[in-house]
Protein backbone atom coordinates (compact mmCIF):
# COMPACT_ATOMS: atom_id res chain seq x y z
CA UNK A 1 0.00 0.00 0.00
CA UNK A 2 1.29 3.30 -0.95
CA UNK A 3 -0.89 5.65 0.55
CA UNK A 4 -4.86 6.20 1.58
CA UNK A 5 -7.24 9.60 -0.15
CA UNK A 6 -7.96 12.56 2.11
CA UNK A 7 -11.26 11.54 2.77
CA UNK A 8 -10.10 7.89 4.00
CA UNK A 9 -12.36 6.11 1.25
CA UNK A 10 -9.76 5.39 -1.13
CA UNK A 11 -6.55 3.29 -0.75
CA UNK A 12 -3.45 4.00 -3.23
CA UNK A 13 -1.54 0.82 -4.06
CA UNK A 14 0.84 0.06 -6.91
CA UNK A 15 -0.09 -0.71 -10.22
CA UNK A 16 0.40 -4.98 -10.31
CA UNK A 17 0.81 -4.13 -14.20
CA UNK A 18 2.93 -1.46 -14.90
CA UNK A 19 4.39 1.71 -13.32
CA UNK A 20 2.40 4.03 -11.00
CA UNK A 21 -0.30 3.48 -9.01
CA UNK A 22 -4.39 2.44 -8.63
CA UNK A 23 -6.87 3.54 -6.57
CA UNK A 24 -8.75 1.05 -4.79
CA UNK A 25 -11.75 1.84 -3.19
CA UNK A 26 -11.99 0.67 0.66
CA UNK A 27 -15.32 -0.94 0.34
CA UNK A 28 -13.20 -3.82 -1.48
CA UNK A 29 -10.32 -4.04 0.03
CA UNK A 30 -9.23 -5.87 3.66
CA UNK A 31 -6.40 -3.54 5.57
CA UNK A 32 -3.79 -6.12 7.54
CA UNK A 33 -1.69 -3.55 9.78
CA UNK A 34 -0.83 -0.44 10.64
CA UNK A 35 -2.12 2.52 8.48
CA UNK A 36 -0.95 5.71 10.34
CA UNK A 37 2.03 5.78 8.77
CA UNK A 38 1.21 6.16 4.73
CA UNK A 39 0.81 9.41 3.06
CA UNK A 40 -2.32 11.35 2.17
CA UNK A 41 -3.07 12.01 -1.74
CA UNK A 42 -5.60 14.28 -3.17
CA UNK A 43 -7.32 12.67 -5.66
CA UNK A 44 -7.04 14.35 -9.09
CA UNK A 45 -9.53 16.13 -10.93
CA UNK A 46 -12.35 14.40 -12.53
CA UNK A 47 -12.21 14.18 -15.96
CA UNK A 48 -14.51 16.45 -18.05
CA UNK A 49 -16.83 13.80 -20.52
CA UNK A 50 -16.32 14.61 -24.22
CA UNK A 51 -20.18 15.12 -26.17
CA UNK A 52 -19.99 12.97 -29.32
CA UNK A 53 -22.69 13.22 -31.24
CA UNK A 54 -24.73 10.31 -32.25
CA UNK A 55 -25.20 9.88 -35.94
CA UNK A 56 -28.88 10.02 -38.03
CA UNK A 57 -29.56 7.17 -40.27
CA UNK A 58 -30.46 9.64 -43.33
CA UNK A 59 -30.77 6.57 -45.90
CA UNK A 60 -33.33 4.06 -47.19
CA UNK A 61 -32.61 0.74 -47.05
CA UNK A 62 -31.60 -0.54 -50.91
CA UNK A 63 -34.77 -2.51 -51.43
CA UNK A 64 -33.85 -4.43 -55.07
CA UNK A 65 -36.51 -6.97 -56.72
CA UNK A 66 -33.96 -8.09 -59.18
CA UNK A 67 -32.86 -11.60 -58.88
CA UNK A 68 -34.57 -15.53 -59.03
CA UNK A 69 -37.97 -15.80 -56.74
CA UNK A 70 -39.84 -19.17 -55.64
CA UNK A 71 -43.19 -18.07 -55.70
CA UNK A 72 -46.42 -19.49 -54.77
CA UNK A 73 -50.36 -18.40 -55.65
CA UNK A 74 -53.45 -19.79 -55.42
CA UNK A 75 -57.17 -19.64 -53.34
CA UNK A 76 -56.37 -18.92 -49.89
CA UNK A 77 -56.69 -22.45 -47.68
CA UNK A 78 -56.86 -23.76 -50.96
CA UNK A 79 -53.76 -25.84 -52.51
CA UNK A 80 -51.42 -23.52 -54.43
CA UNK A 81 -49.15 -23.32 -57.23
CA UNK A 82 -45.69 -22.95 -57.29
CA UNK A 83 -43.37 -21.05 -60.38
CA UNK A 84 -40.30 -19.64 -60.38
CA UNK A 85 -39.74 -16.11 -62.33
CA UNK A 86 -37.18 -14.03 -62.20
CA UNK A 87 -37.45 -9.78 -61.62
CA UNK A 88 -35.73 -7.19 -62.91
CA UNK A 89 -35.85 -3.55 -61.27
CA UNK A 90 -34.63 -0.56 -63.17
CA UNK A 91 -35.27 2.45 -60.72
CA UNK A 92 -38.91 2.56 -60.17
CA UNK A 93 -39.86 -0.55 -62.80
CA UNK A 94 -39.81 -3.91 -62.43
CA UNK A 95 -40.54 -6.75 -65.30
CA UNK A 96 -40.55 -10.58 -65.33
CA UNK A 97 -41.58 -13.73 -66.84
CA UNK A 98 -42.63 -17.12 -66.33
CA UNK A 99 -43.88 -20.15 -67.70
CA UNK A 100 -47.19 -21.31 -66.59
CA UNK A 101 -47.97 -24.35 -68.10
CA UNK A 102 -47.63 -23.80 -72.27
CA UNK A 103 -48.26 -20.20 -71.47
CA UNK A 104 -45.80 -17.85 -70.91
CA UNK A 105 -46.92 -14.93 -67.95
CA UNK A 106 -45.58 -11.52 -67.83
CA UNK A 107 -45.13 -8.87 -64.98
CA UNK A 108 -44.69 -5.22 -65.31
CA UNK A 109 -44.94 -3.16 -62.58
CA UNK A 110 -43.91 0.23 -60.71
CA UNK A 111 -42.83 0.24 -57.71
CA UNK A 112 -43.50 2.86 -54.44
CA UNK A 113 -41.21 5.68 -53.08
CA UNK A 114 -39.63 3.42 -51.02
CA UNK A 115 -39.35 0.57 -52.98
CA UNK A 116 -41.03 -1.97 -51.10
CA UNK A 117 -44.09 -2.02 -52.84
CA UNK A 118 -44.47 -3.07 -56.24
CA UNK A 119 -47.85 -2.70 -58.17
CA UNK A 120 -48.43 -4.06 -61.71
CA UNK A 121 -50.21 -6.42 -64.07
CA UNK A 122 -49.73 -9.96 -65.18
CA UNK A 123 -50.39 -10.81 -68.72
CA UNK A 124 -51.29 -14.45 -70.17
CA UNK A 125 -52.69 -13.50 -73.17
CA UNK A 126 -56.10 -13.13 -73.45
CA UNK A 127 -56.02 -13.09 -69.67
CA UNK A 128 -54.14 -10.62 -67.69
CA UNK A 129 -55.00 -9.05 -64.26
CA UNK A 130 -53.91 -7.00 -61.40
CA UNK A 131 -50.95 -7.69 -58.83
CA UNK A 132 -49.48 -6.08 -55.65
CA UNK A 133 -46.38 -7.40 -54.04
CA UNK A 134 -44.81 -6.03 -50.68
CA UNK A 135 -41.24 -6.55 -49.15
CA UNK A 136 -41.57 -8.44 -45.62
CA UNK A 137 -37.68 -8.36 -45.78
CA UNK A 138 -35.09 -8.40 -48.04
CA UNK A 139 -35.96 -11.52 -49.35
CA UNK A 140 -39.25 -12.12 -49.11
CA UNK A 141 -43.23 -10.33 -50.04
CA UNK A 142 -46.31 -11.13 -49.29
CA UNK A 143 -48.65 -10.35 -51.85
CA UNK A 144 -52.38 -10.64 -53.89
CA UNK A 145 -53.51 -11.08 -57.04
CA UNK A 146 -56.64 -9.90 -59.35
CA UNK A 147 -57.56 -7.46 -56.41
CA UNK A 148 -56.89 -10.01 -53.48
CA UNK A 149 -58.83 -12.65 -54.86
CA UNK A 150 -55.52 -14.90 -54.84
CA UNK A 151 -53.11 -14.70 -52.62
CA UNK A 152 -48.94 -14.70 -54.48
CA UNK A 153 -45.96 -14.72 -52.35
CA UNK A 154 -42.36 -15.53 -53.08
CA UNK A 155 -39.04 -16.00 -51.30
CA UNK A 156 -35.16 -15.65 -52.66
CA UNK A 157 -31.82 -16.80 -51.12
CA UNK A 158 -33.37 -19.72 -48.88
CA UNK A 159 -35.53 -17.54 -46.86
CA UNK A 160 -38.58 -19.34 -47.05
CA UNK A 161 -42.58 -18.83 -47.86
CA UNK A 162 -43.30 -15.55 -45.42
CA UNK A 163 -46.77 -16.04 -43.57
CA UNK A 164 -48.82 -15.48 -43.93
CA UNK A 165 -48.95 -14.93 -47.82
CA UNK A 166 -51.64 -12.52 -48.31
CA UNK A 167 -50.69 -9.17 -48.11
CA UNK A 168 -50.03 -6.20 -48.10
Amino acid sequence: MVGRSTDGEYWIIKNPDRAGECWLWGYYASVVGSTAGLPIYTPPPTPTPTFTATPTITTTPDYNWTGSWTTSFGVPSEMHETVMFTLTQTGSAVSGSFNFGPDIVSLSGTLSADKRTLTGTWTSLPSSGPFTFYLVSMNQFSGNRDGGTYEWCGYRSGAGLPSPCMGP
